[in-house]
């Protein structure tokens, strides 16, 4: 067992206290026993282990010293047979600098122990009686009382970071989820920041003070610190340790917004009180806060079409959307004429809309003021007496200053503006155009293709995790790259699919039809995760109007041919012939699709598809009650 040290030092003879907080004294044992008359047998280590020279395997020789000097100790279960290693301990002062308290801390494992002066030079490994005060309670006062701001962190080691770097920074013993009111009560009228760790328990306690904080503290804001130099950040010691700077981290804090309580379906405060239970509070357990439930519970749930942006959610509540193209496809003034069929309950293309009352912002570098004029104002004419409907929910953040070029994910600064863009005007759909040049190191690298869609999510995310992303990404060019637009390579039409595939749950391509313009274009399904993909069909920008048409003159097969070039040597399965394959009393999907595979050999990837071309051209329908297809 581990032990915990403390002794009356008037029972012991010739102490002498060593550097490395060991202490040596001469064996009371010993002495009783008439023996180490001069030497000092007697070694207690400032982790707990001790022992006599002499005597160093004999139980009852250590009980006796034990009588003898007054040791008294508290054990604690060992870790893979090795004792904890003392690390430091951290003064808890009250304001006037006295010594309230300590908090001792231990590493392989790490561990956290508290003791009180006794008043005789030993201690008290009990906090019975003992009034808890911030960290650093002193200078935080005195930061108060001068109109400076307080950083709040999750453990002393953050807080002396932060000291030596110029910052009043606190925090309370016990670590996460053990806030008190009386804390709350010493920072009245203070200028607050809450630093959370990234992890669960971090957030959520940085929610409960929060929570605690606001309307009692002058302001209250809340951040995490973002990696730094290609190096993970977890908490200020972090990020100090990856060469983060004191002038960063002061942009980041004085960037960052206010923290108001988030709506009454995701209440944070509630999150931290459900997190830090009081069920746990004596072994110190966090309470999971992932939703976990059984398969009848999501059985008996009933889901309706009211998350529904565009199409079967190709862009939906809560869901990614990635729109690839060539540069200077027209891909930005597609996206722009999406808002506004959105924003007005209009059909756009091919594809239904839902959610009219969604608020859009565009975050985007590419295009000058004088280009968004081009495209807005022959819009304007389109929607006629719908504009205001348009012009009230869509945002544009424009390209006016170096600031507003600035965005890629791995500067703090550029996240800290994003952030506050995203919380002041509130968004419920983020486009975000072009990706690259929000990237955190090289798109073609899919590690910093991940890290930057992570970082992406998190941010556009953050206080409302319905949100939709929708984000431009440059596709492959030339004839080559058109030709993966569809078929068996269109999940590889944008640059570093194979990462951004697997983030979005849904994908449009777009390809030109002609080599020499971009006035028509191929519009393709790349990926549909939560709902049907849509046939790949065409569209024609209207010189007049600027607006995109569907296209019913282009043939996308013959298209499909000719980019490739290759001859369509696939049996022709047309949707009149599918109707006639279907049984008369009905045929289910796997039937239906065996009738087809046995017709034309076709493999049954592609008897499905034809089976929902055939749907699309209403020859045939689907009894969802019997599961299965009859005539039309």
């Amino acid at each position: 067992m581990q032990l915990e040290i403390s002794l009356d030092p008037a029972r012991l003879e010739n102490v002498k206290r060593h550097g490395d907080g060991s202490i040596h004294a001469a064996c009371p044992a010993c002495r009783a026993a008439g023996s180490d008359k001069s030497g000092n047998h007697l070694k207690i280590e400032p982790g707990g282990k001790f022992g006599c020279a002499a005597h160093p395997d004999d139980r009852k020789h250590r009980q006796e010293i034990f009588r003898l000097a007054g040791i008294k100790t508290t054990q604690t279960p060992p870790t893979n047979g090795r004792p904890k290693e003392f690390v430091c301990a951290y003064d808890y002062t009250d304001a006037s600098g006295n010594l309230s308290y300590q908090v001792l801390r231990y590493k392989n494992p790490k561990g956290f122990r508290q003791r009180q002066p006794d008043g005789k030079g030993g201690w008290i490994y009990k906090m019975d009686g003992v009034v808890r005060v911030l960290y650093r309670l002193p200078e935080v006062l005195k930061a108060k009382s001068a109109g400076k701001p307080v950083v709040i962190v999750e453990g002393e080691k953050d807080a002396d970071c932060l000291a030596k770097h110029g910052f009043t920074a606190t925090c309370n013993v016990g670590g996460a989820g053990k806030w008190q009111d009386g804390y709350t009560e010493t920072l009245r009228d203070a200028d607050v920041n809450i630093i959370a760790d990234k992890d669960a328990p971090g957030r959520a306690h940085a929610a409960l003070v929060a929570s605690k904080l606001h309307g009692v503290a002058k302001s209250v804001r809340v951040l995490e610190l973002p990696d730094t130099n290609d190096k993970p950040v977890k908490d200020t010691h972090d990020y100090f340790a990856a060469d983060g700077t004191a002038e960063s981290l002061i942009l980041l804090v004085d960037t960052a917004p206010i923290w108001t309580p988030a709506a009454p379906d995701s209440n944070y405060s509630d999150i931290a009180a459900e997190y830090f239970s009081e069920e746990k509070a004596d072994d110190h357990e966090a309470k999971s806060i992932f939703t976990i439930r059984t398969p009848d519970e999501i059985l008996e749930m009933v889901f309706g079409d009211d998350d529904i942006i565009i199409g079967d959610r190709i862009i939906a509540e809560a869901q990614s959307c990635v729109i690839a193209a060539a540069g200077g496809s027209g891909k930005s003034r597609l996206v722009i004429q999406i808002a506004a069929c959105v924003a007005t309950g209009r059909k756009f293309l091919n594809f239904a809309t839902g959610k009219p009352d969604s608020n859009w912002i565009f975050i985007q570098t590419e295009n000058s003021n004088r280009r968004l004029q081009s495209d807005l104002r022959p819009l304007k004419s389109w929607l006629g007496d719908d504009w205001p409907k348009f012009a009230v929910r869509v945002k544009f953040h424009t390209v006016e200053n170096d600031t507003d070029t600035f965005v890629n994910l791995d500067s703090p600064e550029a996240v800290a503006n994003i952030q506050a863009a995203i919380t002041l005007h509130a968004p419920d759909i983020i486009v975000i155009d072009p990706l690259n040049d929000f990237a955190i190191g090289d798109l073609n690298k899919d590690a910093d293709m991940k890290l930057t869609l992570q970082t992406l999510s998190r941010i556009c995310r953050k206080g409302n995790p319905k949100r939709a992303i929708v984000v431009l990404h440059h596709a492959l060019t030339g004839k080559a790259g058109a030709s993966k637009a569809t078929g068996f390579d269109r999940a590889s039409f944008g640059r570093n699919s194979k990462t951004l595939h697997a983030w979005t749950r849904a994908q449009i391509n777009l390809a030109p039809v002609d080599p020499d313009t971009n006035d028509r274009l191929i519009v393709a399904c790349g990926k549909c995760s939560n709902g049907r993909e849509f046939q790949t069909f065409a569209v024609r920008l209207n010189p007049d109007m600027m607006i995109y048409e569907c296209d019913p003159t282009v043939d996308v097969s013959q298209w499909e041919q000719d980019i490739t070039g290759a001859k369509d040597t696939t049996p022709l399965m047309n949707p009149d012939r599918v109707r006639e394959l279907c049984a008369v009393m009905g045929s289910s999907k796997a039937t239906l699709a065996k009738s087809i595979m046995d017709d034309c050999g076709c493999y049954r990837g592609s008897a499905y598809r034809y089976i929902t071309r055939a749907e699309q051209a209403k020859k045939i329908t689907l009894n969802k009650s019997h599961e299965k297809y009859f005539k039309k």
